[in-house]
C-alpha cells in the first residue's frame, strides 16, 4: 500500500455480498433500531427528542462502531480504489447502515435544539461516514452546520471521540498522535467540499470559505489549511504532479480526512490525463506488469523504455504504488477512455493494440 493511499471508501448502497467474509457483520436488532426519525412523527413517548433516549441511541451507535472494527479489522488505511478486493461490499453495507442510523440521531438533536459535546461527536461522525460512503448531499449539509454553528458554540475538548476510534480502529498509539487535530481537519474538509462536489463556482466558494475561517473561526495557519491550499492550486491550475506530491508528502500525513476527500478525486483526474494523452500521443508506454496482464502471461520480461514507463506512472498519479496496482490503475483508465466499461472487456480488446520493438512495449490508441 502506498503512503498516499487513504481509507477504503465504499462504492454504493445495497451492493452484492459476494466475496464477504464468513464472519461478516450482522447487527442484532434492538428497540432503539425501531425508533422513528423525528421527521416521521414523535407519537412514541420514548422518542429521539428526549435527551436520555439520545444518549442511549448514541451508545448503541458506539457499539456498532466497535463491532465494525472487530469484524473488518479497521486498524489502518487501505486504498479507496481497491473495490475489487474481498469483503469490500460488505464493509460498504456496514458503513451505510452506520450512516443511516446516525442520521436519525442527528435529526433528533436538531429538533430538540441540543448543543453540547454529543452534538459535536454526532456531526463529526456523520462527516466522516459521508466521506467514506461518498454521500455528497449529507456531507454538504452536515459539515457546513458543524463549522458555522456548532464549533463556535462548543469549546474544544480533549477527550478521544468515537469518531477518532472509528477511523483509527484499535491503533491507540496512532489515535493519540492525531488527537486534538479533528477541528482543523473538519474545517479543511469544509473548504474543499465545493471542489469535491464539482459545483459551478467551486473555486470562488473555496476562497470565500477560506476567508471565513481566518476571519471568524480564529484559527492560525496549520498543516490542514496548508494541505487545502496546495490541493486548490494544483487542481485549479491543472498541475497534477503537485497534487501527487501533496497526497504523498509526509508533512500532510496527519491530514487524514482532507486526504480522504481528495483521494476520491484521483480517478477523475486520471481520466482527464488519459484523454489528454490520447490527443497528444499516438501511443503510450507500457510496463512489463501491464503487458503481462494484457497478454495473460506471468512475466513479460524486462523493458527498455523504463524511463518512459515511470513518466506515464507519474502522469497518471500512480507513483509509490505496487507495480501490479500501478498497471491495473493505468490500464483501467486507458480502457475507459477507449470505451471499455469493465476490466474484462478492457483486457479482451487491448491485445491488438500492444506494440513491441527492441524490448520496449507500448499501447497504440488505434488498433
Amino acid at each position: 500500500m502506498s503512503k498516499h493511499d487513504g481509507v477504503w471508501t465504499p462504492g454504493g448502497y445495497g451492493a452484492s455480498r459476494r466475496g464477504c467474509p464468513k464472519n461478516r457483520l450482522k447487527y442484532t436488532p434492538d428497540s432503539l433500531c425501531l425508533l422513528q426519525s423525528p421527521s416521521r412523527g414523535v407519537d412514541d413517548p420514548n422518542n429521539l427528542l428526549q435527551r436520555n433516549v439520545q444518549d442511549l441511541y448514541w451508545e448503541s451507535i458506539v457499539k456498532k462502531i466497535q463491532q465494525h472494527a472487530d469484524v473488518y479489522q479497521e486498524t489502518e488505511f487501505t486504498s479507496p480504489y481497491n473495490k475489487h478486493e474481498d469483503g469490500v461490499q460488505c464493509r460498504n453495507n456496514s458503513l451505510q447502515e452506520l450512516l443511516l442510523g446516525i442520521r436519525k440521531l442527528r435529526e433528533g438533536l436538531v429538533a430538540s435544539h441540543r448543543m453540547d459535546r454529543l452534538t459535536v461527536q454526532v456531526y463529526e461522525l456523520t462527516v466522516f461516514l459521508s466521506i467514506l460512503c461518498e454521500d455528497q448531499a449529507q456531507l454538504a449539509s452536515t459539515v457546513s452546520r458543524l463549522v458555522q454553528e456548532i464549533y463556535p458554540a462548543i469549546p474544544i475538548g480533549t477527550a478521544v471521540t468515537e469518531v477518532q476510534r472509528l477511523y483509527i480502529g484499535r491503533a491507540r498509539t496512532t489515535l493519540k498522535r492525531y488527537e486534538g487535530q479533528t477541528r482543523d481537519m473538519i474545517m479543511c474538509v469544509w473548504m474543499l467540499e465545493p471542489i469535491y462536489a464539482r459545483r459551478p463556482g467551486k473555486w470562488q466558494e473555496y476562497l470565500e470559505r477560506r476567508m471565513y475561517i481566518f476571519q471568524h473561526a480564529s484559527v492560525i495557519p496549520n498543516t490542514s489549511l496548508a494541505f487545502a491550499q496546495r490541493v486548490f492550486h494544483a487542481l485549479r491550475r491543472g498541475m497534477y504532479q503537485d497534487l501527487q506530491q501533496a497526497l504523498s508528502a509526509d508533512e500532510f500525513a496527519p491530514c487524514i480526512w482532507p486526504r480522504l476527500l481528495v483521494l476520491s478525486l484521483v480517478p477523475e483526474v486520471r481520466q482527464q490525463n488519459a484523454r489528454v494523452l490520447r490527443k497528444a500521443y499516438l501511443q503510450v508506454p507500457l510496463s512489463k506488469e501491464a503487458v503481462a496482464m494484457i497478454q495473460h502471461t506471468q512475466n513479460a520480461g524486462s523493458v527498455r523504455n523504463q524511463v518512459s514507463v515511470e513518466w506515464l506512472e507519474s502522469v497518471m498519479l500512480c507513483q509509490g504504488q505496487e507495480p501490479q496496482e500501478k498497471a491495473r490503475h493505468i490500464l483501467t483508465c486507458l480502457g475507459t477512455v477507449l470505451g471499455y466499461d469493465t476490466w474484462d472487456t478492457t483486457l479482451q480488446h487491448l491485445p491488438p493494440r500492444v506494440r513491441h520493438s527492441d524490448g520496449a512495449y507500448a499501447l497504440a490508441w488505434r488498433a
